[in-house]
């Protein structure tokens, strides 16, 4: 019996739940991952926009309203290579203190190759313009760099407060086809049919789990991933082709809550499992 060791998982509170539409990669994040901004500080928070484990870019913030300044900015994992541009409004000027200010978008507006983008430090809200602050539900255009390609994607967030304020990031969405616009707000694909796979053909035992997890099927069933996301919703394990027949060690994980994705074509499964202390 084959036996893999998940080292690298990342702990999960509670629920998550990706759906890929053949050409739309959707997630509803629950819980909101959230980023509190009290004054007179400065944080930051990655942002993981696609199902790799890399960070895709990072929100960043100064919160100093004693001396009359705040930003709240998107910065690059790499600013010679960035992996991700952000739409921004452009009939207006740079902010003073980055770049330009990333658009609040509408659901369905259009997210394609008609818009302009940027990189460098585009502004989500300053003490200049507080652009998103106070607005509600709003949608933030990205567009994922794949070689001379881009896969179009969105974010929903609510961005609010005063002297504290705070960040939060709802759902995403990206085309997992090169070139093709995305709607704001847009989870599905037209015309493309959605199955998940029926919970009672899987059994996980025992849950909760002190260190090893087994996975058993009640009927054969070839799958074509085994995916494991942390809390901000990236895919944080991929195992390709497992065999069901697999034991899970996960001795080196601490005690909590955590979520696995079972992958099938287009259907797909997804359970929460615990670890308890030995």
């Amino acid at each position: 019996m084959r036996t893999l060791k998940l080292s690298s998982l990342i702990l999960l509170l509670s629920p998550f739940f990706q759906t890929v539409q053949a050409q739309i990669v959707y997630r509803d994040l629950n819980p909101d991952p959230t980023l509190q901004m009290p004054a007179e500080s400065l944080g930051k928070m990655p942002l993981y926009l696609d199902d790799d484990t890399s960070v895709d870019a990072t929100l960043v913030y100064n919160n100093y309203p004693a001396f009359g300044f705040w930003n709240v900015a998107i910065r690059p994992t790499d600013t010679l290579n960035p992996k991700v541009e952000f739409l921004y409004n452009s009939n207006l000027p740079k902010s003073p203190v980055g770049d330009y200010y990333i658009l609040p978008l509408d659901l369905n507006q259009n997210i394609g190759s008609t818009a302009s983008y940027a990189f460098y430090y585009p502004q989500i809200g300053d003490s200049y313009n507080s652009n998103f602050r106070g607005m509600g539900d709003k949608y933030i255009g990205f567009r994922i760099k794949t070689g001379t390609s881009y896969n179009y994607g969105w974010m929903k967030i609510d961005f609010s407060g005063d002297a504290s304020m705070t960040f939060v990031l709802k759902e995403l969405a990206y085309q997992n086809t090169v070139n093709t616009p995305i709607k704001a707000g847009q989870k599905f694909g037209v015309g493309i049919r959605h199955m998940e796979l029926e919970e009672k053909v899987f059994t996980f035992y025992p849950n909760p789990v002190k260190t090893t997890l087994h996975i058993r099927a009640e009927k054969e069933l070839e799958l074509n991933l085994i995916r494991i996301y942390a809390i901000d919703g990236h895919c944080v394990k991929q195992f390709d082709k497992p065999d069901l027949a697999m034991e899970f060690d996960l001795s080196d994980l601490t005690k909590g809550a955590y979520y696995i994705e079972l992958i099938q074509g287009e259907n797909t499964i997804t359970r929460e499992l615990f670890l308890k202390e030995e």
